[in-house]
Order: structure tokens, then sequence, then C-alpha cells
């Protein structure tokens, strides 16, 4: 016959058994977090194992975590308290730089267009060298990167270009031997003043490689084609009046006017490299100096009777080296 203390043992085991059952039920309805302090007391045991993690005493053991999940209801087996833990935000991601692209740059913090522009001087190269003499070169142009490496480049350049003193000369008694006459005067032109001048406008789509890309100096390889414009100008000098419009009054001034015009247009390429170097480590400013090599088949066509000489000298390809100072940015 059992004593009221045993009964009274076995209802609180029963009663211990069920409730747990009932909360493991529940837990795989719901995903519930049981943290790691908390523990069931043990009815049959005066000893406690509690969580190495957990800093509570008493008589413990541990049940046992199930996955945390955001918005999850805690409960604490020891006190029958619960509370709803908050859902956490999504990580984001700023790998690479910026984390996002917008309309100047990509993901990675690199930016998408590029502007250059430079100044130099320029040098006929092969055939050319025998016609015309070094000068000077204006070159602009703006770009799209494709990433930090590659990209690619619509160049406009302006190349003045001298003429050696034996052409001119030449020239000079071609216009001699044509007894032009001058409508100003009716009298055979003077043409003791002849001067002369030349320009190749191009233009060209470049695509750039970086090969070398450190914290502030940079080099690059580019090269691509495009359309040449070349023009060959003969010029005289005219005698003229200059009214300045604030102070009043006029005064002689002799300038050169273009007296003849021979031109040709053609298709051409370019090639080269250069050095770059940034001016602050934080911003995109950089100063570049770019060597090239230019050749372009825009030739002038000798007249069919009586050719100029200067239609005549010119008659090839044409080719020049610019060499250019400028920013890009």
């Amino acid at each position: 016959m059992q004593t009221a203390s045993e009964f009274l043992k076995r209802i609180v085991n029963a009663v211990a058994s069920a409730s747990l059952a009932a909360a493991c039920v529940v837990a795989q309805a719901q995903p519930w977090n049981f943290p790691t302090n908390g523990a069931v007391a043990n009815p049959e045991s005066n000893t406690s194992k509690a969580n190495p993690s957990s800093t509570s005493t008493g008589t413990s053991s541990s049940v046992g975590d199930l996955p945390a999940t955001p918005g999850a209801l805690l409960i604490d087996a020891s006190t029958g308290s619960s509370s709803t833990e908050a859902a956490s935000p999504p990580l984001q991601s700023n790998e690479g730089g910026r984390g996002s692209a917008d309309f100047w740059h990509h993901a990675n913090g690199s930016r998408k267009y590029t502007f250059a522009f430079a100044g130099g001087l320029n040098s006929p190269a092969g055939k050319s060298s025998n016609v015309f003499t070094p000068s000077y070169e204006i070159q602009g142009g703006v770009g799209y990167n494709f990433n930090r490496r590659l990209g690619v480049m619509f160049n406009v350049g302006y190349d003045h270009l001298g003429l050696h003193g034996s052409v001119i000369q030449a020239q000079q008694l071609f216009y001699e031997s044509q007894n032009i006459i001058d409508p100003s005067t009716g009298l055979p032109a003077d043409f003791s003043g002849l001067d002369a001048n030349a320009h190749v406008w191009s233009y060209t789509l470049d695509p750039i490689f970086t090969i070398f890309r450190g914290s502030r100096l940079g080099a690059f390889v580019t090269g691509g084609g495009g359309y040449f414009h070349k023009a060959v100008n003969f010029t005289l000098p005219q005698s003229s009046y200059y009214c300045d419009p604030y102070y009043g009054g006029c005064y002689p001034i002799t300038q050169n006017s273009n007296f003849d015009t021979h031109s040709a247009n053609g298709g051409g390429f370019d090639g080269g490299g250069g050095m770059t170097y940034r001016l602050s480590s934080e911003g995109s400013l950089k100063l570049f100096a770019e060597v090239r090599y230019a050749w372009t088949n825009a030739k002038l066509t000798p007249e069919a009777t009586n050719p100029s000489p200067i239609s005549t000298l010119d008659s090839g390809s044409e080719s020049y080296v610019p060499v250019t100072v400028g920013f890009r940015w």
C-alpha cells in the first residue's frame, strides 16, 4: 500500500512530464527559443546541472536550445516568463567600395566617364618631314570606362604644322609664273610676302588600357582610328584698317590672309601610350603625358594640268608624332 508521500511524488512527476511533452509539441508548430540560461527543475534531484554559459544558480538541468528565429517567442523555463525577440534588419554589403552604381560610378566606386584636355608639340614623320615642320597640337576627349582597366575615348585633335622655306619658295615661283593680276591695282600680284601653314583635324575612337595602376602613378596604352581632314594654306600680307569701338579712331594694320588653300580628307589611325599621376589620393584629377604616332591617307591630288608644287610634294600619306601633356578626370 502506497504512502501519501509516494503518491504525491508520482503526481508531481506526471505533471512535470506532461508539461515538458506539451512544450515540445508546441515548439514543433512554432520555432521558439529556449535561452541557454533557462533550466527545468528536476524533482528527483537536489543537485543542479547548469549550462556552462549560464550564471544562474539553483537546482536545474539544461533542456537545450532551438535555433533563434527573428520575432521568435523566448521562454524561460525556470521562471515561466516570455519575451519577443525583435527581427534584425538584413545586413547590407559594401564590398568593393560604394556598394551600388549610379550615373557617374560603377558599383566598385570607379568612374564611368572620363574627360581629357591636353596640349603639346608635334613632329612630322617619314616623307611628311620633307614638306612640313614641327609645330603644336591641342587635343580634347571624352570617354567611357568599362572597368578600372579598360575604357574607350573619343578624341578630337588639332595639329598645326609649318612648311619648309624651300616648299614656300617653289610655290611662290609657281604663282608668279601664272601672271596673276591683283584686282585692286590691275597690276601683276606681288608674292614677295608669301607664307604658308597647315593643319590636321583628327576625330578618332581610341580604346585605352591601363597596364599599371598604383596609388598615384599609372601607365596606359591606347590606339584606334577615325577621320582626318588636312588643309594647307598659303597666305599673303594684306593691308587694312582697324577701328577701335571703345576709344574711336582707325589704324592701318597688315595681316596675313588666305590666298590659296589645298585640302584633303581621309581615314587614318593612331597609337601610343603614356603615364598618369593622380594629384590627390582621394580625387579623380590626373596629370598625364602621352606620345602617339598618327597616320592618315588624306593626301593632296595634283592638278590635271600644270600641277602646283605643293600638290605634287604632298601627294602621299601623312604621318606625324604628337607629344602632349594635359589633365584627365
